[in-house]
């Protein structure tokens, strides 16, 4: 069992992330477990890790406005994660298993050299092959590190700690196998589920994307949605616009309520109504107007056969990638955005710009999903190794917990920090 895959491996996952440089408090302790302090840069990391992979997944950028305190939250818990991580560490240290042989230290050492390599050849890519080609590469990823606050001594150290920590938890791992008995109960009850779901309502497999899938039903593409948001500011003002709208229709129906709809006051607040959804719309407008050059853009990139996830990394200003299955039924999309995605009759062609409540869309068609149910034997090495992981990560987290409770006493935590 590799604790590697459910631990905090945060550096080598930022590696392939997208992430900004935290700010110049890098250095700054937000915890300490015994005398291992979990610094900012190390963190700012693992959230940077965290709210990507929360927005490939569910669509929603955490980092808005009106998710702020579901932020604070989740920025405890991840803060937890490493304080966990931290704590197994101590927990392996005390077990003996920080004394690295020589060989051990070798191999880490030539893992680091390895993994630099791999990542200098991909930045190699828009360069050519050629020694000149190599050193703009090893130029323009030390520059990425460094932004990032990343040097090799942190990396190195990284990766020896999780290391450790692995090779204790292998050690505690019951390491048991899954029968076959409990692959095909596995498939069984993912088959009866999902087909029981889609039955019952198709637009639920769009909706809930599975694991694992082993039922697709009729009807439904897979699309990449481009997303440009509003502009920070545009969409604070449409916030504060937003909530005084609201504020007067309360206002209006207090009034209509208490004293008539033919009152004076009444009257009186329907006009300031009127008034404030009025400043609204026009600010709507004036937002939309401001991103509609990036999406003209974006459209102008999607026909020169760029793919969508290039054209947001090209552009930037937060524009992000959705993947989705969308059928006819489908509610968790706006119905023109539906209504164009199901008229694209082939693969590669996009809508037209279509407006959202996050700003502005453009979906590229990737594929008409043809309808069918995966076969036991398609999908058994898939159901096996989900079940080795999930079954990793419940022992995992355990052990994690364990270690907490353990060192608790050692424990400092500085969340006003966060």
């Amino acid at each position: 069992m590799n604790f590697r895959k459910i631990t905090a491996a945060v550096i080598i996952l930022a590696l392939l992330a997208s992430v900004s440089g935290c700010a110049n408090n890098e250095n700054e302790v937000l915890a300490m477990v015994r005398d291992k302090p979990i610094e900012r840069w190390y963190y700012e990391l693992y959230v940077q890790q965290k709210l990507n992979l929360y927005q490939q997944y569910t669509g929603v950028d955490l980092t808005r406005p009106e998710y702020a305190e579901e932020l604070k939250q989740h920025k405890i818990n991840w803060l937890e994660d490493l304080i966990g991580e931290a704590a197994s560490l101590c927990k392996a240290e005390d077990m003996g298993f920080g004394n690295l042989t020589p060989e051990e230290e070798a191999k880490l050492d030539n893992k680091y050299k390895t993994d630099y390599q791999q990542n200098v050849a991909a930045y190699m890519a828009k360069y050519g092959t050629d020694e000149a080609a190599r050193r703009k590469a090893e130029n323009e990823y030390d520059a990425w590190l460094k932004k990032n606050n990343l040097t090799s001594e942190r990396i190195m150290k990284n990766e020896r700690d999780l290391y450790i920590i692995n090779k204790y938890f292998e050690s505690l791992s019951s390491g048991s196998e899954i029968t076959d008995e409990e692959i095909k109960a596995e498939y069984d009850d993912l088959l009866s589920t999902q087909k029981a779901a889609c039955d019952e309502d198709v637009s639920w497999f769009g909706d809930n994307p599975q694991v694992i899938t082993v039922y697709y039903p009729e009807g439904y593409v897979n699309i990449s949605r481009l997303i440009i948001p509003f502009r920070e500011a545009d969409y604070t003002k449409l916030t504060q616009s937003g909530s005084a709208a609201q504020a007067a229709l309360v206002s209006l129906n207090k009034a209509v309520e208490e004293e008539g709809n033919d009152s004076p006051a009444a009257k009186r607040m329907q006009r300031d109504f009127e008034k404030a959804m009025s400043a609204y719309n026009n600010m709507l407008e004036k937002a939309y107007e401001n991103i509609r050059p990036l999406a003209d853009n974006a459209i102008s990139m999607l026909d020169s056969g760029k793919s969508p996830e290039s054209i947001a990394e090209e552009l930037g200003q937060g524009i992000s990638v959705s993947k989705s299955n969308v059928c006819e039924k489908t509610t968790s999309l706006n119905g023109e955005m539906v209504k164009a995605v199901m008229e694209l009759d082939a693969v590669g062609k996009h809508t037209d710009v279509i407006r959202s409540e996050e700003g502005l869309s453009i979906a590229a068609l990737n594929e008409f999903i043809q309808a069918r149910t995966v076969t036991l034997e398609e999908i058994s090495d898939k159901i096996r190794d989900n079940l080795l992981t999930m079954r990793a990560i419940t022992e995992s987290r355990l052990f994690k917990i364990d270690c907490i409770s353990e060192y608790e006493d050692e424990i400092v935590r500085y969340l006003d920090k966060l």
